[in-house]
């Protein structure tokens, strides 16, 4: 019935096809603006994570591929900055969500390898007291 009702209506059908192009026209404006945020994944996470400030799970991928890009960086100084700007972002997302398991164990992952071995030992216990079928954690505190 409906339709039939925007055969017979030509200028209501013409509103709704013009509505509907005028929509489609903004959404490729918008996906046009976020390509030039894509860089690379890194690049576009970090444009992201602006809006997502209350997502554990964002902070969490955040500081995954910081420490991820931090291990190709040839600067040693730009991949210390990525490292603890990682660190900042698995805190953050622990803050958000305390028993965030797999954030406990990146994180004291990163510490071991920022030389920080007391906060490491103490996330790897942590996280082994939150599920002790994970055994790895308390290999990695030894």
């Amino acid at each position: 019935w409906f339709y039939n009702y925007l055969k017979n209506n030509k200028l209501l059908s013409l509103a709704i096809l013009s509505v509907a192009f005028i929509y489609i026209f903004i959404l490729m404006i918008i996906t046009v603006n976020r390509n030039f945020q894509w860089k690379n994944q890194l690049s576009l996470m970090s444009n992201d994570i602006k809006h997502l400030d209350n997502s554990a799970q964002a902070h969490n991928m955040y500081a995954f591929n910081l420490v991820e890009y931090s291990l190709k960086e040839r600067n040693k100084q730009e991949a210390f900055i990525k490292k603890q700007n990682a660190v900042s972002h698995y805190l953050r997302a622990l803050h958000i969500y305390p028993d965030f398991f797999n954030v406990k164990i990146d994180l004291a992952g990163l510490y071991i390898n920022l030389n920080e071995i007391e906060k490491a030992y103490n996330l790897y216990v942590s996280a082994y007291q939150q599920d002790t079928t994970f055994y790895l954690s308390l290999l990695n505190a030894a």
